[in-house]
């Protein structure tokens, strides 16, 4: 959806638009709905849920927790697979790119690969032995991964850049029909900004080890959030101010164009969600975004990229 497709959106939702950025700089009035964000519902499992959840287990348990625990240190693949309901989760987290979780993240997949050597092939029936085979190259696999640096993995080309990854998230949310899924979707956004500048920490200890991605691939990544750093929209439109703030983000935009006419909350909660969603993109995600591209765009000039 493009910039210009916004604009032309009906009267009906830049009011609604106007009304969210005048309560947004403001605490809530009375008569005004104000909603809290509950706390995240569930945590990616631990090192210490590993060795309590496979000490013990059936060759086949150990399979399928495995595989449950590996999906669930990674949120966004949860909710991109659509596997939120089978694995008894909400789809109100984004990945933890923080160096802590990463090594954790390693030092839980070579947990689990020792655990998967340390079953003898012999007593497993021809279907295990082939199922331990394939577990045995996949996970090898993704361990070998970890030895990337985190920066020239995280801005990789194509669609699996970590910038690719998080449009992803909110662009291509399923359609938004219960109260849950808007507090899941604004519970990830509080949680964008903290990841955009985790991508900041990665490229700055790139710097240091001497470990960067390509030119090609930073100059790709800056492009890719031209409309994500956006803060100010100047419009034509009777229907907009002058100056618009956040309200053409395409985070916010993606959320404001589902629940509009939502039918399943009344029109002031609706109102009071949207601006809690439009105050997290002004505040964080705008300028964090902001402060990446800087970085970035300092970074190309140093290595000779105009």
């Amino acid at each position: 959806m493009t910039l210009a497709h916004w604009i032309r959106r009906s009267a009906f939702i830049f009011l609604l638009i106007a009304l969210c950025l005048s309560v947004s700089s403001c605490g809530p009035r009375s008569g005004q709905v104000s909603v809290r964000l509950p706390r995240l519902s569930w945590n990616p499992p631990t090192m210490r849920d590993v060795k309590a959840t496979l000490t013990g287990t059936t060759f086949r348990r150990f399979v399928d927790e495995s595989d449950r625990i590996l999906l669930l240190r990674f949120p966004q693949t949860v909710t991109e697979q659509g596997l939120a309901s089978q694995l008894g989760v909400r789809n109100d987290r984004l990945d933890d790119l923080s160096s802590r979780y990463l090594e954790e993240n390693a030092a839980i997949e070579r947990e689990i690969l020792d655990r998967l050597h340390a079953y003898s092939r012999e007593p497993l029936s021809a279907e295990d032995q082939a199922i331990c085979d394939a577990r045995d190259a996949a996970w090898t696999t993704l361990l070998a991964q970890q030895d990337a640096p985190p920066a020239i993995q995280a801005f990789g080309p194509g669609d699996e850049s970590w910038n690719q990854r998080l449009i992803r998230r909110f662009a291509a949310v399923a359609e938004i029909d219960t109260e849950g899924g808007l507090v899941d979707y604004i519970q990830c956004l509080h949680q964008a900004a903290r990841q955009v500048n985790q991508m900041r920490t990665w490229l700055e200890q790139g710097v240091k080890r001497g470990t960067l991605p390509s030119r090609a691939d930073l100059t790709a990544a800056l492009v890719s959030m031209s409309q994500l750093r956006v803060r100010e929209t100047w419009s034509t439109s009777e229907y907009l101010p002058d100056r618009i703030i956040a309200a053409h983000h395409p985070f916010f935009a993606l959320l404001r164009d589902q629940v509009v006419d939502a039918d399943f909350l009344d029109a002031a909660t609706r109102t009071a969600y949207l601006n809690n969603a439009n105050r997290v993109v002004e505040r964080e995600i705008i300028p964090a975004y902001e402060r990446l591209a800087n970085y970035l765009a300092q970074l190309l000039n140093k290595l000779g990229v105009s």
